[in-house]
């Protein structure tokens, strides 16, 4: 896997290489997941980060995300990739939503699947961070 392709919720392509990129942590998601919104309070928690924030990237495996959802989860408007494709997801072992995965040149680092807990989202940071080289 080279380059994650897709399109923001405006339509505006993005294309995102992975296997140069700096450490990234992929949000993935579904919005009709009930157990993904519980994710979210987490999930915010990485996104503001001003540490680690822009390395925060979210997958959708839907192709579009209702207005109603973008309005609950501003960062959706911001950095959400849509339409997960088939190769991405065998990549990264997506068989279910919601996952939190950190990436570092293209390969899994570390997978929390499901919600993460409080002390997920400390080890997601400190490892980012680390990864970064700020720690």
């Amino acid at each position: 896997m080279q380059t994650c392709e897709s399109h923001r919720p405006d339509g505006s392509p993005l294309g995102i290489d992975l296997m140069h990129s700096a450490p990234l942590i992929l949000l993935v998601f579904n919005p009709d997941c009930a157990i993904c919104e519980e994710n979210w309070v987490h999930w915010d928690k990485l996104i503001s980060d001003p540490r680690i924030g822009r390395q925060c990237l979210l997958l959708s495996t839907s192709p579009k995300l209702p207005s109603s959802y973008i309005n609950k989860h501003p960062a959706t408007q911001r950095s959400a990739l849509l339409g997960l494709s088939a190769e991405i997801a065998r990549s990264f072992n997506l068989a279910s939503t919601p996952q939190t995965i950190l990436v570092e040149h293209g390969k899994i680092v570390r997978t929390w699947p499901s919600v993460l807990s409080e002390d997920d989202v400390q080890e997601v940071k400190k490892n980012t961070i680390t990864l970064s080289g700020g720690g």
